[in-house]
Formats: C-alpha cells, structure tokens, sequence
C-alpha cells in the first residue's frame, strides 16, 4: 500500500488510491484473478500504479494553466473542472481532491533553494558520496560525467515531490537521468515476487 509519505505529491496518490480508486469495481477483477492464486495482490499492484499514473497526469495538468498561478481565481475554476470532468472527481469529495491536488502542483512548480542545495551537497560529501540508487561513488568536481553530483528528488518534483531536505538524497547523474522516465516502475517491485519469487538470484 502507499504510505502517507512526506511530500504533497504522495499525499494526493495515497487520497487518489483510497477515496478516488475506492473498493468499488475491484472485487470484480479480484474474482476474475482468483485463478491466479494472487488476486489480491495483484489488484493492490493495479491500485497502486493506478493512484501513481492519476498522481501524474493530474500534476501535469496543474502545470499547464498557462500563466495561471494558484491564487488566481481562474485556476481553481479550471482545475476544479478538470477534475470533475476530465478524472472523474465526484462532487461529494471534490473540494478535498482540489486541495491535495493543488498543494501538489505547488510543489511540483517549486525550485529548492540555493541554501538547500548548499546543505544537501554538504551533507552528501561528508556524509553520504555514494549515489543512493547504484552505490557508486560520486564524482563532486565535475558536471556532466555519468558519476557527476545531482541532487535526486526522490518523490519526483513532475509528481508532487516537495524541494524540502526530507525528500532529497544524492544521485549520480545517470541514475537521476534515467530514472525521471521510469517513475512509475518505483511501485513495480511486488510484481516480481510473482514471476521470479521472492530473493531471485542475479
């Protein structure tokens, strides 16, 4: 399941897998999966990169009002509509979407400060020089080798993800590169356990 997470972006998911992708037409495909011996997890994978794909698609329109900013009126009868139309939203928790909704978009047009940016690089040459995802070690002297210094928004800024210390770690930059494509594998990993099972080799 999608915890409750410490960004906007993984608040909106986990609202979007429990109020918007609720319990309703699941069972149905739950049944037709009996077979399988794992229907429950499966339906939990489709749930879950369910609320991620929505998580996105509704960032990404939050993006895209033009020149809109959050506080203009306009935005908030565009992206209300959106929501109701385009998603689907409900009207009975529509309010309550827009809010989660909102707040991630405002994240994801967030920059990290020049002093976070300080603090983080500190932190990663003292005491983390390893890219957190390959283990490699960085490179903090130039800046465009595969090993160079990034500093990763480990909940995707494109999803949500706030440019606060409790969601960067540091990441070489092939890592970082090849990772804004694949974000939705992130929720993936229990699907392996079905072809490979648990602990496959290398």
């Amino acid at each position: 399941m999608i915890n409750h997470g410490v960004t906007d972006g993984e608040r909106l998911c986990n609202y979007l897998h429990h109020q918007v992708l609720g319990n309703r037409v699941w069972s149905d495909l739950a049944e037709a999966l009996r077979p399988t011996g794992r229907a429950e997890d499966l339906v939990e994978f489709y749930r879950q990169i369910g609320a991620v794909t929505l998580t996105q698609r509704i960032v990404k329109a939050g993006t895209t009002f033009g020149d809109l900013g959050v506080d203009d009126p306009q935005f908030k009868i565009q992206f209300k509509a959106y929501l109701r139309e385009i998603v689907g939203i409900s009207p009975t928790i529509l309010d309550s979407a827009y809010r989660f909704s909102e707040r991630a978009v405002v994240a994801a047009k967030g920059n990290f400060t020049s002093a976070i940016q300080r603090r983080m690089r500190e932190w990663a040459e003292l005491r983390h020089p390893h890219c957190y995802m390959c283990g490699r070690l960085l490179d903090f002297g130039t800046r465009d080798c595969e090993l160079s210094y990034t500093c990763e928004h480990v909940w995707p800024r494109s999803y949500g993800g706030n440019s606060d210390i409790d969601n960067l770690l540091p990441a070489c930059l092939d890592c970082n590169n090849d990772l804004k494509s694949d974000f939705t594998t992130w929720v993936m990993p229990p699907i392996h356990t079905f072809v490979l099972g648990i602990n496959p080799s290398e």
